[in-house]
């Protein structure tokens, strides 16, 4: 019986399926929570930069701004306590350079007194101020000395007024600024900004370095707990996941085990229909043999029976047609010898044909030889024959059914189709005999292969059951004035 149940490779299916889902799914929450935390962190840390670098750069404006006024008013006195200087002092200090002049004298004179305060004041790591042809006026001592590459393009967007202030970030592009990230190791950002006059235009570039410890830790902090929370969401969404899969490994078990009780039930049916078929087969060739037995035993009960007898009666009448009882009865006494020697010619041949030779003794080829051998015997027609790859093994009964076809095909194309000439062909191709027998003879319609089983007239139709009793088939082509064509196949496979 042929097993068809599910087999190992497809239990090893299920469990790679198991193993390939955990594996996806940890993956996938590992990146989810990679992502998201990268994502929070880095928003919220442009987020602290962008707002308290705009809060610093306004205060220390305002600090500026302030200042500028102390200058105004220290110069204010310093003009009353000096009237003897004269007039164009006074004009001179009235005019339009009001808003510039002071600056420029504060800082060339007190500029690293400022510089120290707003380094105090704000917990700058560094201060430089930077004049608008991009030279350094002042710096702390921690300053760098010359500027980074590319400072000079911001340097230039600053003083078109492209934007009110610069914080440069580090290079998150190496995984280590990262790692110094997470440490709350990178919190010292350079910002640069302008500080401009009272018309607006810039009077000075500054860049600070300022420490944003406490906003990036606010920010890791705020970055872990978003950590913790889709964690833990998609923990447990990756759990009811991980239940509905079950559910769904556990139905398609459940569905798998009626599968495999159905598929054991159907292959039991097929081993049962297959024996079924292997009995009915053998069954059907054994009935081929014991009808050629009771075929052999009608024609030789045939010959040595009421042949005998005829032909006893016929001598007799030989011997009694030279006396005068049989003149005198003429006609009649002559035409009961001639239809006693009539009927003894159709036993014979009745009986010769019913007893068949000794097939089991002759490969294939032989026996549709022998056919045509004995056909020839009694008929004028001429039988080409052609054979191709006829194996010598094949089973009696296909030869006997084989040997029936040949002879009834002969026989038909003689007696009513009237064929001059027919054509054999016998030839095996991929296990399957095929066996056909066409002739020129005047044809006839199908509809009378009908009329003819119904009128007792059963040579084809029979011919028919005995081939499909085998599992062959016989397939009929006529054409009136063309011919007749017959085709018998049957399977020489066991399987089939």
């Amino acid at each position: 019986m042929v097993d068809l149940t599910l087999d190992q490779p497809v239990e090893h299916k299920k469990q790679q399926m198991s193993v390939r889902f955990i594996s996806a799914g940890s993956l996938t929450l590992v990146l989810i929570v990679a992502v998201v935390t990268i994502a929070q962190y880095w928003m919220t840390r442009c987020a602290a930069l962008d707002s308290v670098s705009a809060v610093l750069v306004e205060h220390l404006r305002a600090e500026f701004n302030l200042l500028d006024e102390y200058a105004r008013l220290e110069l204010s006195v310093r003009q009353d306590n000096n009237l003897t200087q004269g007039n164009n002092e006074l004009e001179q200090a009235n005019s339009g350079q009001r808003g510039v002049q002071p600056r420029s004298n504060l800082f060339d004179s007190s500029v690293a007194k400022v510089g120290t305060q707003l380094l105090e004041l704000h917990r700058l790591k560094d201060l430089m101020l930077v004049s608008t042809n991009q030279k350094i006026v002042w710096r702390s001592d921690t300053a760098p000395t010359s500027f980074e590459p590319d400072e000079k393009p911001m340097m230039i967007d600053l003083l078109s007024r492209a934007y009110e202030f610069h914080a440069t970030d580090f290079d998150f592009k190496d995984w280590r600024i990262w790692v110094r990230a997470f440490k709350n190791d990178a919190n010292v950002v350079p910002v640069w900004t302008t500080i401009t006059d009272d018309r607006g235009g810039v009077q000075y570039l500054v860049r600070m370095s300022v420490d944003f410890t406490a906003p990036f830790a606010e920010a890791r902090d705020l970055a872990f707990q978003i950590m913790l929370l889709v964690t833990a969401g998609c923990i447990l969404l990756f759990l009811v996941l991980s239940m509905s899969f079950r559910r769904g490994v556990n139905t398609i078990e459940m569905q798998e085990r009626r599968l495999n009780h159905q598929i054991s039930r159907l292959s039991n049916l097929l081993a049962m229909n297959k024996d079924m078929q292997r009995s009915m087969k053998t069954a059907s060739a054994r009935a081929v043999e014991l009808n050629e037995q009771f075929l052999r035993r009608v024609g030789a009960d045939l010959h040595d029976g009421p042949a005998q007898m005829i032909g006893y009666s016929v001598l007799r009448l030989n011997q009694v047609s030279d006396r005068e009882e049989a003149k005198a009865l003429g006609h009649e006494f002559h035409a009961v010898k001639e239809a006693l020697e009539e009927s003894l010619e159709e036993i014979r041949g009745i009986s010769s044909g019913l007893v068949l030779p000794e097939l089991a003794q002759m490969n294939l080829e032989q026996c549709l030889r022998k056919v045509v051998l004995l056909h020839s015997t009694k008929s004028q027609a001429e039988v080409a024959q052609y054979y191709s790859e006829l194996p010598e093994d094949i089973p009696l009964p296909i030869k006997i059914t084989a040997y029936r076809f040949v002879q009834e095909g002969l026989n038909n194309s003689e007696r009513h189709g009237q064929a001059a000439k027919c054509r054999l062909n016998a030839h095996v191709i991929d296990h399957v005999l095929t066996v056909s027998l066409k002739d020129n003879g005047i044809g006839f319609r199908k509809s009378k292969l009908q009329s003819a089983a119904e009128g007792g007239h059963l040579g084809i139709m029979g011919l028919k059951d005995r081939i499909e009793s085998l599992g062959g088939k016989l397939s009929i082509n006529s054409e009136l004035g063309v011919g007749t064509a017959l085709k018998f196949t049957i399977s020489l496979d066991e399987e089939s």
